[in-house]
């Protein structure tokens, strides 16, 4: 029986390690955490007690309802929600647009991100790899028949496409953007955690594998020796090493960027070069928590108590937001009465999620870290309809903020992306997901994914299958031979 290693119970491994299972190899998983379910995380608001993922929250169904995360959601009952294109839209100097204008400006702003999908398609043997996304944007708005007042607030909107991909437009390859289509299709959010998910996905390894938690792995050793011996052996943080004949390395991006050396000998030039060129970006979250949602006082018109809440590039905070960046918020009272809230999800990119989680991270300090964090956040919130600021209610009960750029074992970051001056970009994910097969060294995680799912959960289950269904393969053709 054939033993496979897999590094990482995220939702690659687990994923990975039930297909094997199914396919009769026995399969070890190690850990560093000291949980399953690698980024997938949830924690409960200590001020309300209910859960507040600090991992990723949405499920895009670009392939349709059929897509896997979907039907693990729809067979376990995990709840969902599908936001309104509704839209509480504060332009730079903190002035609520009309609401109808606001999801003009929305949907000019997607159409035209959709419109670049197609163009990058078609056009990409031509685009310089020095395009951006942001170039592209700028041109086609200049070229719209509006006035030069919905002009700028167009390419101010179009600074929120970092909530997707993590890091600033300006950086988005407009060569690559194609790979970014998972953002064109439904978006589910959903309303509580993924646990119920993560917990379909890891029953067949709980219960058939061999699961090491908090076990680091810090070397892997591969050879061509014969049949009978082991290929691969995976030495960790306590010294303990343990050989196999196949090894599925689920690291995030950021962990292989940072710990090539852990490979003897070292990964294949190709290998190493998709590492080095695929991007990794910096989306986080935080989460205000108020005694009540005051936004949503009784009396006012439904137009009052809109879900989606941003705010554009605000030269109103200029003490503590000088680089004018954009913030996007959710309403989570819109969720169902038993999931609802009064806590405003704001998203974070790039150099605004670093700054939000220095905050965090300079401040050990409770106090000093809600006092940090409510000096930056309160002239966004304090924008909302029937704010007091000697009103109780208007004041949050608690801030949770997530912290993964300074995650060692998340590899400091999020998730991939396509950034500015890469180049082959779909021939360094195929790289990925071919492994190097002569050394039993194999790779899944959302930067192995399928084009179309680079980047998200489904991604990373994709990317597990790819591989499982490869050392299937293999050792079935060994079989035969």
């Amino acid at each position: 029986m054939p033993h496979v290693g897999i590094i990482g119970a995220g939702i690659a491994g687990l994923r990975c390690a039930t297909l094997l299972i199914e396919a009769g190899f026995k399969v070890t998983i190690l850990e560093a955490r000291d949980r399953i379910g690698g980024r997938v995380s949830s924690i409960v608001l200590r001020i309300r007690g209910m859960k507040a993922l600090v991992g990723p929250n949405w499920i895009y169904t670009s392939s349709g309802e059929e897509h896997c995360i979907m039907k693990l959601a729809r067979k376990v009952g995990t709840p969902l929600h599908l936001w309104s294109d509704d839209l509480r839209l504060y332009d730079s100097n903190g002035h609520l647009i009309e609401a109808e204008k606001a999801v003009e400006l929305q949907d000019r702003v997607w159409n035209l991100f959709k419109d670049s999908f197609g163009y990058s398609t078609s056009h990409e043997g031509e685009i310089p790899t020095s395009a951006s996304l942001y170039q592209y944007a700028r041109e086609r708005i200049e070229k719209l028949d509006v006035s030069d007042d919905d002009r700028e607030l167009l390419v101010h909107y179009t600074q929120l496409w970092g909530n997707y991909t993590g890091s600033e437009i300006q950086r988005q390859s407009l060569k690559y953007v194609w790979t970014e289509v998972v953002c064109g299709g439904a978006e589910y959010f959903v309303n509580t955690s993924l646990k119920t998910i993560v917990d379909e996905i890891a029953a067949v390894p709980l219960a058939g594998a061999d699961v090491h938690l908090s076990t680091k792995v810090v070397g892997i050793a591969s050879c061509n020796e014969g049949v009978g011996k082991p290929r691969v052996t995976v030495e960790t943080d306590t010294g303990t090493t343990q050989g196999f004949d196949e090894v599925v390395v689920t690291l995030p991006l950021g962990c292989l960027k940072r710990g090539k050396e852990i490979f003897s000998p070292p990964l294949t030039p190709g290998l190493t070069a998709a590492i080095d060129a695929i991007s990794i970006g910096n989306l986080e979250k935080v989460y205000i928590t108020f005694p009540r949602a005051f936004w949503r006082s009784p009396g006012h018109s439904a137009s009052q108590n809109l879900e989606h809440i941003i705010w554009l590039t605000p030269q109103y905070a200029k003490e503590t937001n000088p680089f004018r960046w954009p913030l996007e918020a959710y309403d989570l009272m819109a969720l169902e009465s038993e999931n609802s809230h009064p806590t405003l999800l704001i998203y974070t990119f790039g150099e605004l999620s670093a700054h939000i989680c220095s905050l965090v991270h300079d401040n050990p300090d409770k106090n000093k870290q809600y006092a940090a964090l409510d000096a930056f956040f309160r002239p966004y919130y304090s924008r909302m309809p029937s704010y007091s600021p000697d009103e109780p209610d208007c004041q949050p009960k608690g801030y949770l903020a997530s912290t993964w750029r300074h995650d060692p074992l998340a590899g400091y970051g999020s998730y991939s992306n396509m950034q500015v001056g890469v180049d082959g970009a779909d021939r360094h994910i195929i790289t990925l997901q071919d492994g190097i097969p002569e050394r039993g060294i194999w790779f899944a995680g959302e930067h192995a994914a399928p084009i179309e799912e680079r980047g998200t959960v489904g991604g990373a289950y994709m990317s597990a299958e790819i591989a499982a269904a490869k050392i299937v393969a293999k050792h079935q053709s060994a079989v035969i031979g």
